[in-house]
């Protein structure tokens, strides 16, 4: 079945993506959403390149940057894959 917390995160299979992925599939989300995937890489994998990219975009976005159009559930590139 799978982790319910994981099961209500705003990108699916958040967790697998690849870390250079994160920074373009995070830009259409607003601060809620953002901190939602914040808190959840810190009680899980809490990979410190992944914490900057998703921190440094919510510091963003509390500062008026604008969201993308992009989906954050487009495709992902063939990229080296999270551990955790």
């Amino acid at each position: 079945m799978g982790d319910p917390e994981r099961n209500s995160l705003p990108i699916p299979d958040f967790d697998h993506l690849p870390v250079g992925s994160v920074a373009s599939r995070v830009r259409s989300l607003d601060e809620h959403s953002l901190g939602l995937l914040v808190s959840y890489e810190e009680q899980h994998a809490a990979g410190a390149p992944v914490l900057m990219v998703l921190r440094q975009r919510l510091a963003a976005v509390r500062t008026g940057a604008e969201r993308s159009d992009c989906a954050p559930s487009s495709q992902t590139r063939p990229e080296a894959r999270r551990s955790g």
